[in-house]
């Protein structure tokens, strides 16, 4: 263990967060806690003998995260309460795919395709009541290639998050991470229930490139797609 070790919360899912937790541990950091009902970060809480729990809404008595430095948000879909927040002794910080204060919310990737966007961004953030509106740590941009799709674009935001995040781990180590505020005047938001217009049906009067940036903005490929597919009336029903 490093001798000023930090002691950290992660909240959230997926690979990225096993990926953010394996670089903690590797620089001699402790993981103490573990919220999630994904089995991978489970099983990474048993095998480091970090505590875990399920949600945040629920956290046990004895989660004394106010002994934490760092809380980590991480392709987490709960909206923690204030409380939790306030917590930690350094700062709650949120990994969020999109290049804030542009693309708040949800599916960033896919929206910035619809819209047309050369590039796009990554970022990792103070969190604060307002969501995704903290002061931001750290932040890449990369372009978005012509034939992107919503599937390509995320792996791209994996890579270049954990790039980032790679660069932000020494500045918390030893305080030296900038906070920038955003500009919240440039703010777009995109909400759980916002949907293309149209709910995804290609309208065939459209030209090419607005109905090659729909499909390709709604193919997740084999992953979870709570946005919508596109779709096509023909003989008078929907495919």
């Amino acid at each position: 263990m490093r001798e000023q070790a930090l002691r950290c919360c992660i909240i959230g899912k997926g690979g990225l967060a096993v990926e953010c937790m394996q670089l903690l541990a590797e620089r001699g950091h402790e993981v103490r806690y573990v919220i999630s009902t994904d089995e991978k970060l489970k099983r990474w809480a048993r095998a480091h003998q970090a505590r875990q729990t399920d949600s945040s809404r629920a956290v046990p008595a004895d989660f004394n995260l106010a002994e934490v430095d760092y809380l980590f948000s991480i392709a987490n879909g709960e909206i923690l309460p204030p409380r939790l927040l306030e917590q930690p002794r350094k700062l709650a910080i949120n990994y969020h795919n999109g290049p804030l204060p542009k693309y708040a919310g949800v599916h960033a990737t896919s929206w910035a395709i619809l819209n047309g966007e050369k590039s796009h961004g990554v970022t990792w953030h103070v969190m604060a009541p307002l969501i995704d509106g903290g002061d931001v740590l750290k932040q890449l941009i990369f372009p978005i290639d012509e034939d992107e799709s919503t599937l390509t674009l995320n792996l791209k935001c994996y890579e270049h998050s954990l790039e980032a995040f790679q660069q932000l781990l020494p500045e918390l180590e030893n305080d030296s991470y900038r906070r920038v505020p955003q500009d919240l005047n440039a703010r777009s938001y995109f909400a759980l229930r916002q949907k293309p217009f149209g709910a995804g049906l290609i309208n065939w009067a459209s030209d090419a490139a607005a109905i090659s940036r729909l499909c390709r903005a709604l193919d997740f490929g084999s992953y979870p797609n709570e946005l919508g597919a596109a779709n096509f009336l023909a003989g008078g029903a929907g495919l």
